[in-house]
């Protein structure tokens, strides 16, 4: 049993197994506490919210493939993605105890060999990985995304219609918190394309964008000490951190994160594979509503 639920909360987890176990369309389904705790958490222990959460989860998994299963980071390309730096979370969390998740957009490159199914199965696995952190699931995620040097065929080739169906299924099905998204640097022809795209997730989410032209401007938001060297000021209290993870002297660069969680990715490797067992009967692989 996970720490610090109340006599209410297990009680709520213990019918919230007994409804899966119970549910014959449901095959394989995990019942570890942690991972039953993000759908609980994230919908307040409300019991009837978890539970269609969970079976929404289960059918986006399987609706889209190429999105969410297949989730192995020894992939030549998934793992490219991430020894680039595309995608990692910082090593402190901001000062409201949320993790930040650090986009570098322009990484992901069709010169490269990368696919939109190798970007969506990156941003799959991070959440996976890091939704088994009870913190991660109470306080949710703020985001950074880079877009410095991103250019109109990048986007262009990740699709539109794919793009709206990673963002609409991701807030939907998914148990994460979204509570803060920055835009740096976003250059003004992918902009109008940006408004777009803002279209396709919810109001409450579209309230929580924020852009910045400058440096300066994201660290009124999120401190420049817990930001990667190249990206902000770098404290004593960061270069400490750096010693314990790296056992050097010296800065906290987007390399150092981006290596530490492509390692903590791959000592994850076999949890995420055993993510596939999980699936539900053909006659429930209905459309999303």
């Amino acid at each position: 049993m996970c720490s610090q639920l109340t006599a209410d909360e297990v009680s709520v987890l213990i019918s919230f197994k007994q409804w899966i176990v119970a549910q014959q369309h449901l095959n394989h389904p995990k019942l570890d506490d942690k991972f039953l705790l993000r759908f609980l958490r994230n919908r307040k222990f409300n019991l009837q919210n978890a539970c269609e959460m969970f079976e929404k989860y289960l059918k986006v998994r399987h609706l889209y493939p190429h999105c969410y299963q297949n989730l192995d980071i020894n992939d030549c390309n998934v793992v490219d993605l991430f020894r680039r730096g595309y995608l990692f979370p910082l090593l402190e969390r901001d000062p409201k105890g949320r993790t930040v998740i650090f986009v570098r957009s322009a990484i992901f490159n069709q010169k490269y060999g990368h696919k939109p199914t190798d970007l969506f199965r990156a941003i799959t696995m991070t959440f996976e990985v890091l939704l088994d952190d009870e913190l991660c699931q109470t306080n949710g995620f703020v985001y950074v995304f880079d877009q410095q040097n991103v250019c109109l065929s990048q986007v262009s080739y990740l699709g539109i219609r794919e793009i709206q169906l990673l963002l609409q299924s991701g807030e939907k099905c998914l148990p994460v918190r979204h509570k803060e998204v920055h835009w740096l640097h976003l250059p003004f022809v992918i902009s109008t394309i940006f408004y777009l795209i803002a279209g396709f997730v919810s109001e409450k989410l579209r309230k929580r964008l924020h852009f910045h032209s400058d440096l300066k401007s994201l660290h009124k938001t999120v401190p420049a000490n817990i930001l990667p060297e190249e990206y902000g000021d770098c404290h004593i209290y960061v270069q400490l951190l750096f010693t314990v993870y790296f056992l050097k002297g010296g800065k906290v660069s987007w390399k150092c994160m981006a290596h530490k969680w492509l390692k903590q990715l791959q000592e994850n490797r076999e949890k995420l594979i055993s993510l596939d067992s999980m699936s539900l009967n053909n006659s429930r692989n209905e459309a999303l509503k």
